[in-house]
């Protein structure tokens, strides 16, 4: 965790509240990524390791019934890199992900 921040010859410290700190980023993210997998099993409706585009507009319709469909759709093409019709976990989670980071930065 402190690893890398070690200057040979000198003791490393850490205070209370440094601790704290990297402990609380480090927690708020597993949160967060147990929320994307549980999301992402959630979505994947066939249990096949992928969101297929119909399994993907299955859940919006069930959750987001009042989303406007393109905007989601584009959502699903963006996550799709590969333009396969699917969304593997990695992809889902990249775009979980950068949607916090802007939530995030849109509410500083």
């Amino acid at each position: 965790m402190f690893r890398g921040c070690e200057v040979p010859g000198h003791e490393l410290r850490v205070t209370m509240d440094e601790f704290v700190a990297v402990m609380k980023t480090r927690l708020d993210k597993t949160d967060l990524l147990e929320g994307v997998r549980r999301l992402f099993k959630a979505m994947d409706l066939r249990a096949e390791g992928f969101i297929s585009r119909r399994s993907f507009q299955q859940a919006c319709e069930m959750t987001l019934p009042f989303a406007n469909r393109e905007t989601l759709m584009r959502v699903f093409r963006e996550a799709d890199r590969d333009d396969d019709g699917r969304v593997t976990y990695q992809d889902f989670e990249r775009m979980c992900l950068l949607a916090v980071q802007i939530d995030a930065s849109n509410n500083k």
